[in-house]
């Protein structure tokens, strides 16, 4: 079956050159304005069709340390539709906590405040892998209720992860030093698998690789699916013969018209034949 490449999947271990990213700073969000917020963040914010109609929150997967500097063709159709999109640089990991939460959620006032958008305007999570946790678990951490979570292969469980793969432990504990709690702790209450009673209650849509080679990863989505579906949340699960990060045409088209229409826009048949 043709594999179409996900965008999240491209991200993992890319760089490209373009603008400086900046850090963030909680301490110095005041420097962060809407002429700058490029330097933390890409958003097709300035060529969005007015009025804006909803946010997506779009997170990297794990070591991308690069910028976007030109608008996607993704980008693009969503402006068209009138959907801000919103990539956050963060960390290179996008291991979700409380700082990398209050970071977008800061980088989301200021595009809602340029774009004159309500709070009404509906706003939609994804990612894909460690983007796909930060998608899951940016609920957790934030004060934005989402319309919508979508996830591909995401990482659901960083305990089972660190166990099966210890050279995962170092960039956990560079992201969440800041704790003196106990290690096997600060991994639950960053894994959606562990927060499954504060995760948001809404819709949900996950992908999972049949062929992904990260071990035990497909089973823990699927876990994580079906506990979610047994909470009461309407969840739609699509599975194939894909490697990490991936998605056939059917899954990108099934991805594509999932977030358009729990953003109340018309979802095209395909404008793109993959994420990006």
């Amino acid at each position: 079956m043709h594999q179409l490449f996900f965008f999240m999947a491209l991200l993992l271990f890319a760089a490209s050159a373009g603008a400086a990213r900046l850090p963030f700073d909680p301490n110095e969000a005041e420097n962060i304005s809407y002429e700058n917020v490029r330097e933390y963040a890409y958003t097709n914010a300035d060529i969005v069709k007015k009025p804006v109609r909803g946010i997506y929150i779009n997170f990297h997967g794990a070591g991308f340390t690069g910028t976007i500097d030109e608008d996607t063709p993704f980008a693009k159709a969503l402006a068209e539709a009138g959907v801000a999109e919103i990539f956050p640089y963060g960390d290179r990991y996008c291991l979700m906590n409380e700082k990398l939460a209050e970071q977008v959620e800061y980088i989301v006032d200021i595009i809602r405040k340029e774009l004159k958008a309500p709070d009404s305007v509906p706003v939609a999570f994804g990612g894909g892998s460690m983007g796909g946790l930060a998608a899951l678990t940016f609920g957790v951490f934030s004060n934005i209720k989402p319309v919508c979570v979508l996830a591909n292969c995401p990482n659901t469980d960083l305990y089972a992860r660190e166990k099966l793969r210890p050279e995962t432990a170092e960039q956990h504990r560079r992201a969440f030093r800041h704790t003196d709690l106990p290690w096997d702790t600060v991994l639950r209450i960053h894994s959606p698998r562990y927060l499954i009673n504060r995760l948001p209650e809404t819709d949900y849509l996950f992908l999972s690789g049949d062929n992904d080679p990260v071990p035990g990863l497909s089973r823990d989505t699927e876990i994580l699916a079906r506990l979610l579906k047994k909470r009461g949340d309407r969840v739609a699960f699509y599975s194939g013969p894909i490697g990490h990060c991936n998605a056939t045409e059917g899954m990108t088209l099934a991805w594509n018209r999932f977030l358009y229409e729990h953003l109340g826009v018309d979802a095209p048949d395909n404008p793109y034949k993959s994420w990006r």
